[in-house]
Parts: C-alpha cells; structure tokens; sequence
C-alpha cells in the first residue's frame, strides 16, 4: 500500500511540475504575441495613415492641373508643393513605400514644368505684341 501511495505522489509531483513548466512556456508565448499585435496594428495604422496622405496629394494634384488650364501657375505651383509635402510625409510613415516614392517622383517632374512654364507664360503675358495679339 505505501508503494501505491509513495507512486500516486510522485505522479501528483511530476504532474504538478510539468504545469508549472507549461504554465511558464505559454505565459512567455502570450508575451511574445501581443507584442506581435501591438507591432501589427502600428504597421496597419501607418499603413491607413500613409493612405490618407497619398489621397490627399492626388487631390492637390488635381487640382494643380486644373488651376494650370485655367493658367493660374502660382496656384499649381503652391498645390504641387503641398501635394509634394503630402508625398514625403507619406513616404516618411512608411518607409520608403514604392509607391510613394513614385508619386513623388511624378510630382517632382510636374513641379519643375510648371517652373518651366511660369517664366514663358510671364513673358508672353507681357510682351505688348501677343497681348494686342489676343484682343
């Protein structure tokens, strides 16, 4: 009978043993993968964010290229120029995004022809021949 009971023990023993083992080892995953969570959702609201921007900056170039046909220069030139903030910040947030570092590009090279333009629509704007030209 005490070789029963010395067994039951040292079964309740390495039983008691093993759970706290395994209560150790699942508490140290539960860690692990919240900071996995906290991580991902941080990744996510950049993500949502960067998003937002790049939205943003569309609608600046937009309205850049309308405010061109309509040729206010200054207006295009100073919605490129946030449109381009809008970019960098974006890119900033996430990382280097290819796709944000595209549309920067793109923005960039339209930033520089209305630079090009602005001085030639000045120019035309007031020389007196193309100005009686018009009327």
């Amino acid at each position: 009978m005490r070789v029963i009971a010395t067994g039951l023990i040292l079964v309740a023993l390495g039983l008691s043993l093993y759970s706290f083992l395994e209560v150790r080892r699942l508490r140290t995953e539960v860690v692990s993968l919240r900071a996995e969570v906290s991580t991902k959702k941080e990744e996510d609201s950049r993500e949502a964010r960067s998003r937002e921007l790049l939205k943003s900056a569309e609608e600046h170039s937009k309205r850049a290229q309308e405010l061109i046909r309509k040729g206010d220069i200054e207006g295009a030139r100073r919605e490129m120029r946030k449109g381009m903030e809008l970019v960098t910040e974006s890119a900033q947030i996430s990382s280097g995004n290819d796709l944000a570092v595209q549309v920067r590009e793109g923005a960039e090279g339209m930033l520089r022809r209305i630079e090009e333009l602005l001085p030639r629509l000045k120019k035309t704007s007031s020389d007196p021949k193309t100005t009686q030209a018009k009327e």
